[in-house]
C-alpha cells in the first residue's frame, strides 16, 4: 500500500520467542491519545487531518481494499502535535473486495461500525466512509476550538 498516509511495512524478523516488524516510525503517538491531550483542535487542523484519511480511503478502495476499522486509535501522528502527516494502521480486518461485492462479517470497533454493519446486513466499502463521518462529528469536533 504504497500511500504517504499509509504505515509503510518494511521487514518482518523473528527469533524463538518474538516477531519483530519493522514499519515507519510514528513519534507522535494514536490520534485518540493526542485529542485528549491536545484538548481542542483548530478547524483547519481538523480538514487537514480528515483529508489525509479520506485520501487515505480513497487509495484503498480504488485498489478494492476495505479497512473496516477506522478509528482514531489506527491513526497515527508521525511528529508530536503535528496533523499534517498521519499515518492509518492496522489492517488486520481489511478485505479485498470485488465490485458489487457485499460483506456480512461484524467487524471492527462498535462505536465507529456503520449501522449495516452492527445489523449484520450486506455492507460494502462505504461502512469505511461511515467511520471517518463518526471520527469527525465525534472525535474531532468536540475538540475544536
Amino acid at each position: 500500500m504504497g500511500h504517504p498516509n499509509i504505515i509503510k511495512f518494511y521487514d518482518l524478523f523473528q527469533d524463538q520467542r518474538h516477531y519483530y516488524i519493522v514499519m515507519d516510525i510514528c513519534k507522535g503517538g494514536d490520534l485518540c491519545d493526542d485529542l485528549v491531550t491536545w484538548g481542542k483542535l483548530e478547524e483547519v487542523d481538523a480538514a487537514v487531518l480528515i483529508t489525509q484519511v479520506l485520501s487515505c480511503l480513497n487509495f484503498c478502495h480504488g485498489r478494492k481494499v476495505v479497512h473496516r476499522d477506522i478509528k482514531p486509535d489506527n491513526i497515527l501522528l508521525e511528529q508530536t502535535k503535528d496533523v499534517n502527516h498521519v499515518k492509518l494502521i492496522d489492517f488486520g480486518f481489511a478485505k479485498v473486495f470485488k465490485d458489487g461485492e457485499e460483506m456480512t462479517e461484524w467487524v471492527g470497533t462498535v462505536h465507529y461500525m456503520a449501522p449495516e454493519v452492527v445489523n449484520r446486513s450486506y455492507f460494502g466499502a462505504s461502512c469505511d466512509m461511515w467511520s471517518v463521518v463518526q471520527i469527525s462529528k465525534h472525535d474531532v469536533e468536540l475538540h475544536f476550538r
